[in-house]
C-alpha cells in the first residue's frame, strides 16, 4: 500500500537546499512505497522544469500567507490542521531550519492525529532579524523535540542546533545524499561549457553555488578574487544561484568597487549545475554556517578541488581533495588556491564512495517511515 508523506516548509518557488534534497530523495524512495505531498506557507508554481516541479501525482497545498508574515504565521496553524485532518495524513515531515517555525506545523499536525518527523537542515539562522530568530529558536527547541515522534539531522552540527542537550538523544543522522550517476567529471562538457562562458584555456575559474545571501558569504570570495588577480594570475569567478532579498545587488556593487566586473559571472539559478562544476577549476564555499552543504558534496563528486569554511560540518569531507580554512583571511585562501593549482591531480581518476549517494539516504528514510507506521503501531 502506498503511503503519502506530507512534507512541510518547502516549495519550488524559493528552492531551498532542503527542497532540492527531498525532491531528489522522492525519486528513489518511491520504490519503497512512499509518495511525497507538500505544504508551504508560500506557494508552489508551475515552472515547466520536471526537476524543479513536484511529481505529477504529488499533491501541493499553498497557503499563500507571506504578505503579512505575522498574521500569516497565525493563520498557517489552522491551515495545516485542516489539511492534515481532512486528508488523514499519518506522517508529517518537517524540513526546518528553526524550531519556532517547526512548531507552526508540528502542533496542528499532532492535534490532527499525525506522527511528526522533525528534520533539521541547518546550523544557524539567516536573513533579517537574526537575533530575534535565534532567541525564538532557542525558546522553542524543547517543545518541538517533545512533539517529535522521530528526529533527523543532516549532520552533527544540525543536530546540536535543533536538538541541544538531552533533546539530542535518539537523533538519526541522514546524510544529504546526491545523485552520483549524474555528478561525474566530463572532459567534453568542460570544454564546451568553458567556451560558452568565455573562459580561456589558461584561465582559472573559481566558483560558488548557492543562494546569494549574507550567510553564504560571497563577498569574501570577491576579496579572494581581488588578491589572486593582484598576484598576476588570470582568474575569473562564477556565482550560481538566485539572490536573497537585495544581497545580489550589494554583491554586484562590491564587485564594481574593486573593478572586477569583467572577471565575475552572475549566472543565476540553474538545476544543471554539473556542467558548471565541470567547467570550474576550484569550488569555494565560505559559508558562515551550514546544516551540511550539498553543493560542496556535489563538487567533490565531480573531482573538483574544493576549499570550504572551517565552520562547515566535518561530514562534508567525503574526499581528499577538499580543504578547510577560516573564512576571515582571504590571503590564506589565495595562497591555498595557488599551491593546489601548482600540483593539481587528474580529475577523471577521482571517485567518491557510494554511501554518499541518494540511494543510501532513501533506504534510511524509508526505514524511519516504516518504523513510525508499523512498528510503533504494533507496540501501542
Amino acid at each position: 500500500m502506498v503511503q503519502r508523506i506530507l512534507h512541510c516548509n518547502n516549495d519550488n518557488k524559493n528552492m531551498g537546499g532542503a527542497y532540492i534534497f527531498e525532491r531528489l530523495l522522492e525519486n528513489k524512495i518511491r520504490k519503497y512505497g512512499y509518495i511525497f505531498d507538500w505544504i508551504t506557507m508560500d506557494e508552489f508554481i508551475d515552472t515547466g522544469d520536471i526537476q524543479r516541479d513536484v511529481c505529477p501525482d504529488s499533491r501541493t497545498y499553498s497557503a499563500k500567507l507571506r504578505k503579512n508574515r505575522f498574521l500569516g504565521h497565525i493563520k498557517l496553524i489552522n491551515y495545516v490542521h485542516t489539511v492534515v485532518k481532512q486528508n488523514r495524513y499519518k506522517i508529517v515531515h518537517l524540513d526546518i531550519d528553526s524550531a519556532w517555525k517547526g512548531l507552526l506545523y508540528a502542533i496542528p499536525s499532532k492535534i490532527a492525529g499525525a506522527r511528526v518527523v522533525v528534520h533539521s537542515h541547518a546550523a544557524g539562522v539567516d536573513g533579517d532579524c537574526r537575533a530575534l530568530k535565534k532567541m525564538l529558536h532557542l525558546i522553542s527547541c524543547g517543545l518541538l523535540s517533545s512533539l517529535a515522534d522521530s528526529k533527523i539531522a543532516c549532520s552533527n552540527k544540525a543536530k546540536k542546533w535543533m536538538f541541544p542537550g538531552r533533546n539530542g538523544k535518539d537523533v538519526h543522522i541522514i546524510f544529504d545524499g546526491i545523485n552520483l550517476e549524474k555528478k561525474r567529471f566530463d572532459c567534453t562538457e568542460r570544454k564546451q561549457t568553458r567556451h560558452r562562458l568565455g573562459i580561456g584555456d589558461n584561465e582559472i575559474l573559481l566558483g560558488n553555488i548557492g543562494t546569494l545571501c549574507e550567510n553564504k558569504n560571497q563577498k569574501f570570495l570577491v576579496e579572494i578574487l581581488k588578491k589572486i588577480v593582484e598576484q598576476g594570475i588570470d582568474a575569473k569567478m562564477i556565482f550560481v544561484g538566485d539572490s536573497y532579498l537585495n544581497y545580489g545587488d550589494k554583491l554586484k556593487k562590491y564587485v564594481s568597487n574593486y573593478g572586477l566586473e569583467k572577471r565575475v559571472i552572475f549566472y543565476g539559478y540553474t538545476n544543471d549545475t554539473n556542467m558548471l562544476l565541470n567547467a570550474m577549476d576550484f569550488f569555494l564555499f565560505p559559508s558562515k554556517s551550514e546544516g551540511l552543504g550539498m553543493s560542496l558534496i556535489e563538487a567533490q563528486a565531480t573531482g573538483l578541488d574544493c576549499i570550504a569554511s572551517s565552520s562547515i560540518p566535518g561530514e562534508t569531507k567525503i574526499s581528499s581533495w577538499v580543504y578547510y580554512e577560516d573564512n576571515d583571511d582571504a590571503e590564506k585562501w589565495c595562497d591555498k588556491i595557488i599551491k593546489i593549482n601548482e600540483r593539481r591531480s587528474i580529475r577523471e581518476l577521482r571517485k567518491v564512495d557510494k554511501k554518499y549517494g541518494i540511494e543510501f539516504s532513501a533506504k534510511q528514510m524509508a526505514d524511519i517511515y516504516y518504523a513510525l507506521l508499523y512498528k510503533n503501531s504494533k507496540e501501542q
